[in-house]
């Protein structure tokens, strides 16, 4: 494996390595104010305290404030705002989640 280049960050290696076309769920975090979600395929849910993202056969659901999709293109989507979690929920959790709601 070659080595990276002085000049290239740790998150463009990251990123290089892992973000391939049939990526899936690759969340990358930058402090509280940034992610992206890399091997996104749709937008299932989309307000300022809650974002939810079709990753696979997951969901990504990011709950937060004032967040906004800065960018959604490629196969992934860039969210900027105050997050406060990062959740991936699976079949059984949508159902729980459902439940919940009615």
């Amino acid at each position: 494996m070659a080595q990276n280049s002085p000049k290239q960050s740790w998150r463009q290696a990251i990123v290089r390595r892992y973000a391939q076309p049939r990526q899936t769920d690759l969340v990358v975090l930058r402090g509280q104010r940034s992610v992206t979600v890399y091997g996104c395929r749709r937008i299932l849910q989309y307000s300022p305290e809650r974002i939810r993202l079709q990753s696979g056969k997951r969901i990504v659901a990011l709950d937060g404030r004032d967040m906004i999709c800065t960018a959604f293109s490629g196969g992934s989507a860039s969210v900027k705002g105050r997050i406060r979690g990062v959740f991936f929920l699976g079949a059984e959790d949508r159902k729980e989640e459902k439940d919940a709601d009615v």
